[in-house]
């Protein structure tokens, strides 16, 4: 019977251990950012869905163009859908970079300074569906495909939604 207890006690404590450091780990590392990638393109299309435009697929090559996007906003701290970097100026350059031969493109970007990871997805598509351009861009049923990147410099996130059709 005391063995019993003790063994349960043990695996009790364990699942607690293993709890409080899965609860610990933040979102980050876990994928390089990939639950708020993620969580982005499932609110995106929630709001698509909302106005009766189809679903947006999630694609590999745009979500590495929009990375790319953020990620040099970040090391270079600016702002901007035009880049300095040569070869990379315009999001149809970064896209085209990718290999996808597109029809039509579109770019979103977002920029949060001292937010928390955990709030960044849901802030940054009501931010965009507040904003008539960035608006346009998501609800826009000529597009097809999505990426999402996102890029950090200190305190501060950098988000870059890319959209294209084939």
């Amino acid at each position: 019977m005391i063995f019993r207890l003790l063994l349960l006690w043990f695996c009790l404590s364990a699942v607690a251990v293993a709890q409080s450091e899965q609860a610990e780990t933040p979102i980050e590392s876990t994928g390089n950012f990939r639950l708020v990638l993620d969580e982005i393109v499932r609110l995106t299309n929630l709001e698509r869905e909302k106005y009766g435009a189809l679903p947006l697929q999630a694609d590999a090559n745009l979500e590495e163009a929009a990375t790319g996007h953020s990620r040099e906003m970040a090391q270079l701290n600016y702002f901007s859908h035009n880049s300095p970097v040569q070869g990379r100026a315009a999001p149809r350059d970064r896209i085209l970079l990718t290999g996808i031969q597109p029809r039509a493109t579109g770019e979103n970007i977002a920029l949060f300074d001292s937010y928390p990871l955990q709030t960044l997805a849901r802030n940054a598509v009501q931010g965009w569906m507040d904003s008539p351009p960035h608006r346009k861009n998501i609800l826009n049923p000529m597009f097809t495909h999505i990426g999402v990147g996102v890029g950090k410099s200190g305190n501060t996130y950098y988000l870059t939604q890319n959209f294209c059709s084939y």
